[in-house]
């Protein structure tokens, strides 16, 4: 049974092309993702703060539905000019129905909740570097479910990134900083890595082995998330995630909705339930701005999955890491979005080298071991248990073009 069952001739052109070429356009993407990346998570610690602790739940859920809503009018206007795009959204829903997109939009939903929730009292420097450690975990589950095999390098590589984050938030962590009065919403940041990154393995594989559409996934997924984001939203009455009151749930949307749109007379609370402030009526321009860029760099990201993999699509996020990191320290930036200047920290910029560093080792080596490792057979048990490593869906990808 082939890996890739029914390949269209968009999947087999992008196959069939030359290695120049190839190289050029997931440079291209790698690039794009790196400047709509930067941008994102600027805007998006400004979100978190503009909304605060409070309103967490509805700044996720707002986020997510403007993300659903961009994604939609691509859809809609693309299949309305394009009679072969329909056939390919067709063909991507015959393959992968909506149904079996449950899971990665599940592990979205819960990926999303943890980061609204620790974000606002997270700071933005560390909000970059914790996100890194995707990639370890990224690699360990492509290993686990997909038998993907990695280099002695390449797991040096990915484990620095950990030791990176690690080096700029344990001392003052240990020193029990003012930056980290609230520890445990760092942690909860960190952990919304692990559903990320199991998501974006199911969603590597899902590329692989049906050829689907960019766009078919990311709506299915969204969409579907949407609904099933509630699930999470009993957590927030645990102390950990808050304290949230479930019984004003509706009062915290409301004041949710009037925040986003520009309402000033409504307080803005930190994780003490303190006053820190009031919304501002910026704040509709600067979430519109996060969930646009957001958007814009989830494309570059599914691009570079279908015409990559997930594990380059986590490393091509390393270009963003020194300059959005270096950015929250400079006062002309963060005049600019109004966020306060983060203390200069050698602590954090050691972690950001050792972070560079291990995704520098990743990648030198990672071109190197896709080439060995493309020329070895697929075996037919991996094929029969969908466990099957990125070389082999490239393998199988090419035979069936040849085919055709």
């Amino acid at each position: 049974m082939p890996l890739v069952e029914g390949m269209t001739a968009e999947g087999c052109a992008a196959a069939r092309a030359p290695p120049a070429r190839r190289g050029l356009l997931l440079a291209v993407l790698v690039l794009g993702s790196a400047v709509f990346q930067i941008i994102t998570e600027l805007c998006q610690k400004k979100m978190y703060n503009a909304f605060g602790q409070r309103y967490v739940f509805f700044t996720g859920q707002l986020e997510l539905l403007s993300y659903d809503l961009c994604v939609t009018a691509v859809v809609v206007g693309r299949a309305v000019l394009s009679a072969s795009f329909r056939a390919s959204l067709r063909e991507s829903a015959r393959r992968f129905p909506p149904s079996r997109l449950v899971i990665p939009a599940l592990l979205d939903g819960l990926a999303s909740f943890l980061q609204s929730v620790g974000g606002p009292s997270t700071p933005g420097t560390w909000t970059v570097l914790l996100g890194q450690s995707a990639v370890f975990f990224t690699m360990a589950f492509s290993a686990l479910l997909l038998a993907a095999r990695f280099t002695r390098w390449q797991v040096i590589g990915a484990t620095l990134t950990i030791l990176g984050a690690c080096t700029a938030v344990l001392p003052k962590v240990v020193a029990n900083a003012p930056a980290v009065r609230h520890a445990g919403y760092v942690l909860i940041f960190l952990s919304a890595d692990i559903p990320h990154s199991l998501s974006l393995v199911y969603k590597d594989f899902a590329f692989k082995r049906g050829d689907l559409d960019v766009f078919y996934l990311t709506a299915c997924v969204s969409w579907v998330q949407f609904p099933l984001s509630w699930i999470f939203l009993p957590l927030l009455s645990l102390k950990a995630f808050g304290g949230f009151d479930l019984t004003s749930l509706p009062e915290g949307i409301s004041d949710g909705a009037a925040c986003f749109l520009g309402d000033t007379s409504i307080p803005v609370y930190d994780a003490e339930g303190s006053i820190t402030g009031y919304c501002s009526s910026f704040t509709t321009a600067i979430t519109c701005a996060t969930c646009l860029a957001g958007f814009i760099a989830a494309i570059f990201h599914l691009n570079i999955m279908k015409f990559g993999s997930a594990t380059l699509y986590v490393l091509s996020v390393a270009l963003s890491v020194p300059i959005t990191n270096f950015c929250f320290e400079v006062p002309f930036v963060t005049q600019m979005l109004n966020l306060g200047v983060e203390q200069f920290s050698w602590w954090n910029t050691a972690g950001v080298v050792i972070v560079v560093i291990g995704f520098l080792l990743y990648m030198l080596i990672e071109s190197q071991s896709h080439e060995i490792d493309a020329s070895k057979p697929i075996a037919e048990d991996d094929v029969a248990s969908g466990k099957t490593s990125e070389w082999a869906s490239t393998a199988s990808t090419s035979s069936v073009c040849d085919d055709m």
